[in-house]
């Protein structure tokens, strides 16, 4: 075998054991873009009724954790929920709010279970000492809740991913009978369907605080923001939707 014959030798060879990687990844890629089960084609977002919400529950297979947990937003207006100054996430004049900042809600397609009783979030009066604040806090509202059903649909027009997730707050506290304040202002989901091939995480996360009264006479008001992502082997589709909530029982879902 002459240098040339060898040199043509090593060539094939060369190209031979290559191949089969580049012909991997290839297919991969080419699949996933092709194939129309991974394509989202269309992205829904409905507000369905409380009625539309018991229906479903009744329905539903999930755990019964995460729907006993609802049940527990009428103990939030304790003091125990306070605790200390460490709990304080965001300052302004009239008001600081406490809470947990960042909360998951979903994670891998499953719901989260919070039980923190810290998590959800509280707008109250900034003074000086909050040791007695709740005993002198009165006129809360029941739990207000709005429900949002997501849905994901492929290029086979089935749903691939689909969720509900609510919106819940109590408001109208007031501080020696002045100001109408928030508490127990969280975000939860359930009902989860995430089809093979595809992932699912939400969190919320408290944006920020205003005043939406006077100074004499505070209204307070909460922005939250709902972060949902969808991903399959090829793309991630993140969703961010926010929200506004106030002491005087109004939501309002921003664009």
């Amino acid at each position: 075998m002459n240098f040339k014959s060898l040199s043509i030798s090593f060539l094939v060879l060369t190209t031979l054991i290559s191949l089969p990687s580049f012909a991997k990844t290839t297919t991969i890629v080419k699949s996933s873009e092709s194939n129309p089960y991974f394509e989202i084609k269309k992205v829904s977002i409905k507000e369905i009724s409380s009625l539309e919400m018991m229906n479903s529950n009744l329905n539903s297979n999930e755990d019964k954790d995460v729907e006993a947990l609802d049940y527990l937003m009428p103990e939030i207006g304790s003091r125990n929920v306070l605790g200390g100054l460490d709990n304080v996430i965001l300052v302004i004049d009239k008001l600081l709010a406490i809470g947990q900042k960042i909360t998951p809600i979903i994670e891998k397609g499953r719901p989260v279970v919070n039980a923190n009783p810290m998590a959800p979030i509280s707008v109250l009066p900034k003074i000086e000492t909050t040791d007695s604040i709740w005993s002198d806090m009165a006129g809360w509202s029941v739990p207000t809740t709005r429900h949002y059903k997501i849905t994901y649909t492929n290029g086979f027009n089935s749903v691939v991913v689909s969720f509900v997730y609510s919106v819940t707050f109590q408001w109208g506290g007031s501080y020696k009978g002045v100001g109408q304040y928030l508490t127990g202002v969280r975000a939860t989901a359930r009902d989860i369907s995430v089809s093979w091939g595809f992932d699912l995480d939400a969190s919320s996360t408290l944006i920020q605080i205003s005043n939406m009264g006077s100074g004499q006479f505070p209204i307070a008001g909460a922005t939250v923001e709902i972060s949902y992502s969808v991903k399959n082997m090829l793309k991630v589709l993140i969703t961010r939707e926010a929200f506004h909530v106030t002491g005087d029982g109004k939501i309002f879902k921003l664009d």
